[in-house]
């Protein structure tokens, strides 16, 4: 995080900077880095909060994320890990933080719930292969490498995300095609009412 905190743009107090390039070089201390990590922590939280909150959400994705799962009934928290899983296939600084967290916090739930600020129980909840995003098919397990290899986003779905969507109705048609006419009517098939009803409550 150190040698990359000019591309994150991360705030931190000099002092810690100072030692931490001075522990880097193999003459600092983890004492002094520890203390000064322990007396700075408030503000340190408080300037990471203000550089997270002045960056602009990622569009369209964000909001096409955001659409889908109003649509589908799932939490604020569920847009929030659809979003992490989205950036972290999509750019490096995000994949390059993620992959630094991932060497000290798992198992993938709880690295989740850093990430996202939700509580690790609720994450669990969500991403569990009986939970809501992976039954709704918003993500999918996988066995790619490594501890963000364990979800993904479909690909067909995926694709969708980055394309700008006036509505629901517009990124419904970008994901299944636009829905199928047919001239048939109900009446049309009374001599197999039964296959018929079967497939009026299936639809």
């Amino acid at each position: 995080m150190q040698d990359r905190r000019a591309a994150y743009a991360l705030p931190a107090a000099e002092p810690l900077l100072e030692s931490l390039d001075a522990q880097a070089t193999g003459t600092g201390t983890p004492t002094r880095i520890d203390g000064l990590l322990q007396s700075t922590r408030r503000t340190l939280l408080a300037e990471l909060d203000k550089t997270a909150l002045a960056t602009p959400r990622p569009e369209p994705l964000a909001s096409n994320i955001e659409l889908l799962t109003a649509e589908l009934g799932l939490s604020r928290a569920a847009w929030k890990i659809v979003g992490a899983i989205a950036c972290h296939q999509r750019y490096d600084a995000v994949r390059s933080l993620g992959e630094i967290v991932a060497n000290t916090v798992t198992p993938l739930p709880s690295l989740l719930a850093l990430m996202v600020a939700e509580p690790r129980r609720v994450v669990e909840q969500l991403v569990h292969p009986d939970g809501p995003l992976v039954a709704s098919g918003f993500i999918r397990t996988s066995d790619s490498w490594g501890l963000w290899g364990q979800l993904a986003i479909p690909q067909q779905l995926n694709v969708c995300l980055d394309q700008p969507h006036a509505d629901l109705a517009s990124l419904r048609d970008a994901l299944l095609g636009p829905p199928a006419t047919t001239v048939n009517i109900s009446g049309d098939y009374d001599h197999v009412q039964i296959d018929r009803d079967l497939m009026i409550e299936v639809l």
